[in-house]
């Protein structure tokens, strides 16, 4: 398998793409799905978010561990990574709260 960073960032992009958006892709899914709660939504929305983030993290280890990307290199894909990944998990969790009341 060819690796260049792709994979990483693709899962990085979705979390935040599904993080940002996640309240009005909760109303679509509403509106659009089964009649559940869209805070039901939010919050499996939120996980995945969470979990693509940690993805993004554990594949860029990964390709450490298997030489793909150089140690020297890791720095930034992690800097990158926790520079967009904390502020966006914490907007998602702060809109969760907010619909939780």
């Amino acid at each position: 398998m060819l690796y260049n960073g792709k994979f990483t960032f693709g899962c990085l992009f979705s979390a935040i793409l599904i993080g940002i958006l996640g309240q009005d892709i909760a109303y679509f899914l509403y509106d659009h799905l089964a009649k559940v709660n869209p805070a039901s939504y939010l919050a499996v929305l939120y996980t995945c978010s969470f979990l693509l983030f940690l993805l993004s993290v554990v594949s860029a280890l990964v390709q450490v561990r298997y030489r793909k990307i150089k140690k020297e290199t890791i720095s930034l894909y992690l800097l990158v990574i926790f520079t967009i990944g904390v502020p966006a998990t914490v907007w998602s969790l702060f809109v969760m709260a907010v619909w939780l009341g």
